[in-house]
């Protein structure tokens, strides 16, 4: 499951938080060291991924995390929650959706139940109701921001004595 946690309005410059939560459905015991990979969308840059029992990195705009901590995850059961900030990058525009995807341990010997399929390295569409339930995502909306300027002149011509007038 992944959750947008920060509130907008989203401008270039800003950080956007995202919640991912990767949770074994059963009915057996997960094996350890599930990966859980975050694409960011062209328009948002890389700031930083933590989550208790996991060991996070960044490799352009993909993030990878791997649950190295705690051991196996039983059925029903949901691993520590992952934080992953982003930051809105310089040109960025319209809505941007970040996907995410959970992948077993690479020794599972339990075949998942809906497994990540083939199309866009895993990722899919990013609705875990169609396909693979082992993919995610989320969406924001960048808002234009603005950039207000004023510039002030003296108009009127000296010398400027007491009582005389200074226009602007």
């Amino acid at each position: 499951a992944k959750t947008v946690t920060s509130s907008g309005p989203y401008i270039v410059g800003s950080n956007v938080t995202y919640s991912l939560l990767a949770r074994n459905l059963g009915p057996g015991t997960a094996q350890a060291a599930i990966v859980v990979k975050d694409l960011l969308p062209a328009g948002l840059t890389y700031v930083s991924a933590t989550g208790t029992n996991w060991s996070c990195a960044a490799a352009g705009q993909t993030i990878t995390c791997t649950r190295t901590a705690a051991g196996t995850l039983a059925a029903n059961a949901s691993a520590d929650a992952i934080t992953v900030t982003a930051k809105v990058a310089t040109g960025a525009t319209g809505s941007l959706l970040n996907m995410a995807q959970v992948n077993p341990a690479a020794n599972e010997t339990l075949v998942e139940s809906s497994p990540v399929g083939t199309t866009n390295n895993g990722y899919e569409t990013g609705d875990p109701t169609v396909g693979s339930n082992n993919d995610a995502s989320a969406t924001v909306a960048v808002t234009d921001s603005i950039d207000l300027t004023l510039a002030k002149t003296v108009t009127s011509s000296g010398p400027y004595i007491v009582g005389s007038n200074v226009t602007y």
